[in-house]
């Protein structure tokens, strides 16, 4: 009697999972056999699709104007604490500008001060500028801080524009100069070093008038040799360059600098005028110091009164921490020299001056016996705006000393 085989119910359970296991596999092969073959070539058949397609369009690079916007930071500020009264806009070279002003506040006037900040400043630095223009009017000086344009932004050289024909024309007057009736002679003379009755077979036993006629044959049997490439191709033409009439006049764009600061400068110092103050000081910070001087070396003499009489104005500079100006014609110290009016020359801990310029500018000026010139060094400054700041002290002690003014009649 033949006997049966028994399974256990765990081998039962492993035979069913092998079976499921293959059944999958067959379904899973049999999917990809019958799936259409263009599916898997459709990226085969156009391998240059991406390529073809035209590439976004680059955005415009917009550069941040870091000078417009310390001047409109200025301007908000002053908005939201309710202070837009002291702005005020002025024109130069049809271009409008704005300064703010304060009046005097001590009911004995002074005069009036007109404000420079440095490079990269604007008209309400509180380290210089803010302290001095809020501060003095309660001395009796009128304050008048007024806003400069920003150094302009260095430009690239022009690349040279090479032509085309001529260096083509230049070669080919060389390669004809290369190829001469000596140089050919030259090289169509024989050489008696080459006489094939003298030369020693190479490694493989060939001479060369044999390796010369082994050539020959498997030059005869292969395909025709090239021609022999006289020169490159033409380069395309190159486009035509506009006639240099019809450009337009380069803008120097150092002395369209100069003009315009210098004509604010001279804007503000007549809007100065304009409310009465005749006894004018500019305090020049950094860079500024120089196109002050160039003011000073310009200034009107006197002024008509409403009366129709000629009265002499006062004019004062104060520099904070002055250096050279890279837009500056003449050097700072020389500029200084020419002038015959009180100058107070502040030099701070922190200015960055170079010692030897700040001593050079002493000397230079007790060299020309200048008494009213006078140079007082002070720490850093800080931004306070009590009587404990110390170049708010040291201007206004000094200007009570050599610079106030009195009142004239009808100037109110």
């Amino acid at each position: 009697m033949t006997s049966i085989p028994h399974y256990s119910a765990a081998a039962t359970g492993w035979f069913t999972a092998a079976a499921s296991y293959r059944v999958l596999c067959l379904i899973g092969l049999l999917a990809l056999l019958l799936m259409p073959s263009g599916s898997f070539a459709a990226d085969d058949e156009n391998p240059e699709a991406d390529s073809t397609e035209q590439p976004a369009a680059a955005l415009p690079r917009v550069l941040p104007d870091i000078n417009n916007n310390l001047h409109q930071g200025v301007i908000g500020f002053l908005g939201l604490n309710g202070r837009d009264g002291e702005q005020i806009r002025l024109i130069a070279d049809d271009r409008e500008f704005y300064g703010l002003f304060m009046q005097e506040e001590s009911g004995s006037p002074q005069g009036g001060i007109l404000i420079l900040h440095d490079d990269g400043q604007h008209s309400h630095w509180p380290e210089t500028v803010a302290p001095l223009r809020e501060k003095l009017p309660l001395f009796g000086w009128a304050t008048f801080a007024v806003a400069l344009p920003d150094t302009p932004l260095r430009t690239r050289l022009p690349r040279p524009v090479y032509d085309v024909t001529a260096t083509e024309d230049e070669d080919a007057a060389e390669e004809d100069a290369g190829d001469s009736p000596k140089d050919t002679a030259d090289t169509t003379a024989p050489d008696p070093a080459a006489d094939p009755a003298t030369e020693e077979p190479d490694s493989n036993g060939l001479t060369a008038e044999e390796e010369a006629a082994t050539n020959a044959d498997d030059s005869n049997s292969a395909e025709p040799a090239l021609p022999r490439l006289q020169a490159l191709p033409p380069l395309p033409e190159p486009e035509p360059q506009p006639d240099s009439t019809d450009e337009q006049p380069a803008v120097n764009t150092a002395e369209t600098y100069r003009d315009t600061v210098r004509e604010r400068v001279r804007q503000s110092v007549q809007y100065l005028n304009q409310r009465g103050q005749l006894n004018v000081v500019i305090i020049a910070c950094g860079a500024s110091a120089g196109w002050a001087v160039d003011f000073m070396l310009q200034r009107p003499r006197t002024i008509q009164t409403d009366d129709g009489e000629d009265t002499d104005r006062g004019y004062t500079l104060v520099m904070i921490d002055a250096k050279e100006n890279a837009y500056d014609q003449v050097p700072l110290v020389q500029k200084l020299g020419e002038l015959e009016i009180q100058v107070l020359d502040l030099i701070s801990e922190d200015s960055g001056v170079p010692a030897r310029t700040v001593q050079q500018r002493a000397g230079h000026m007790r060299h020309l016996q200048r008494e009213d010139y006078q140079q007082i060094r002070v720490p850093s400054f800080a931004e306070q705006y009590d009587d404990n700041n110390t170049i708010l002290r040291r201007v206004r002690g000094w200007l009570r000393t050599n610079a106030a003014g009195n009142e004239l009649p009808g100037q109110r």
